[in-house]
């Protein structure tokens, strides 16, 4: 990521940049990296926060995969390269690292972040994807683009998805994001993909075609980096963008071709329940929403019977899974 010191935010086309992100009834169409500024503005504000989530999701990851020696990776709608350059602070270097988006200006600029901290790393642009150059790839990364698919272009990209051996999808926690999320889920699921997160079973998700049910939807919060709360230059953030440093909601979907190069790991814990969102606390005990196979429901653990780690239970990780105890 470029210096904070060393350049000049342009606050104004940041605002006016989250404004088209956060209405996700407006589809973006047009290239909004109309000036190299916006793309070093965005890239040491927004894009730091979006690189905060990736960090949580591919901390989880780095347990549940293990890639091939040589593998290619595909950084999709690229924009300035945050989740490129989080995987490769993450995982081995692949062979080559592919960059996808619409905006030559953001390529340009995701390469040339992503050479700087991988000296030597082969990189190549795709302004235009056909299965003739996806298919046989390994990984494809998809991140925070969402609200800028239409019903059409999202059915294409699925499609493409299935050129993959993994497909690693990080995006907001918003309600219409979760389901349209869910619904990519479902496909990759029919397709023949094994889900490995954030779900902890192979079922059909109990979310699914529930997306008029308004209190529920799949969505974590990861958590912020001590600097988001200590230093002057966030805080100025948070002021100027109206952005609330300490939430960081998401929603993620990792899922993998059994038949591919990408392995899952040896499971390092037994399967257990997922929890959604926030555990809430309550004097004696804390309740929160649960992804169950095939279900999710609302479950509470009384302090009387978890005594002894029911202060970790009820705080409010990333990773936070419940107990079976009933």
């Amino acid at each position: 990521m470029v210096s904070i010191n060393q350049i000049d935010i342009d606050w104004q086309a940041l605002r006016r940049l989250r404004q088209h992100y956060t209405e996700a009834s407006q589809h973006l169409q047009a290239d909004y990296w109309q000036r190299p500024e916006i793309l070093f503005s965005y890239d040491a504000t927004l894009g730091a926060r979006i690189g905060w989530k990736w960090q949580a999701v591919l901390q989880e990851l780095a347990s549940l995969i293990e890639l091939p020696d040589h593998y290619q990776l595909l950084d999709w709608g690229c924009g300035t390269g945050v989740a490129s350059r989080q995987w490769l602070a993450h995982f081995s270097r692949p062979q080559r690292l592919f960059l996808h988006d619409r905006s030559a200006a953001a390529m340009n600029f995701a390469s040339d972040a992503a050479v700087k901290a991988n000296p030597g790393l082969s990189i190549e642009s795709l302004p235009k994807l056909s299965s003739d150059r996806t298919a046989g790839m390994d990984v494809i990364l998809i991140s925070h683009v969402m609200t800028e698919l239409n019903s059409a272009t999202l059915q294409s990209l699925q499609k493409q998805l299935t050129d993959f051996s993994c497909v690693v999808w990080v995006d907001a926690g918003t309600h219409e994001v979760s389901h349209r999320l869910i619904e990519v889920r479902e496909f990759l699921r029919s397709e023949g993909y094994e889900i490995l997160a954030p779900c902890q079973h192979q079922d059909a998700c109990g979310l699914a075609g529930q997306s008029d049910r308004s209190s529920d939807w799949c969505h974590f919060f990861a958590d912020p980096p001590a600097e988001a709360f200590t230093s002057s230059y966030w805080r100025q953030v948070s002021q100027e963008l109206g952005i609330d440093l300490r939430a960081l909601p998401l929603s993620y979907l990792v899922a993998r071709r059994p038949q591919g190069d990408v392995k899952r790991a040896q499971p390092k814990r037994a399967l257990e329940w997922r929890v959604i969102g926030r555990i809430r606390r309550f004097k004696g005990f804390c309740q929160a929403q649960v992804c169950k196979p095939g279900e999710v429901c609302e479950m509470k653990l009384q302090k009387r019977d978890f005594k002894r780690d029911f202060k970790q239970w009820s705080t409010t990780a990333f990773d936070r899974f419940w107990p079976k105890i009933d």
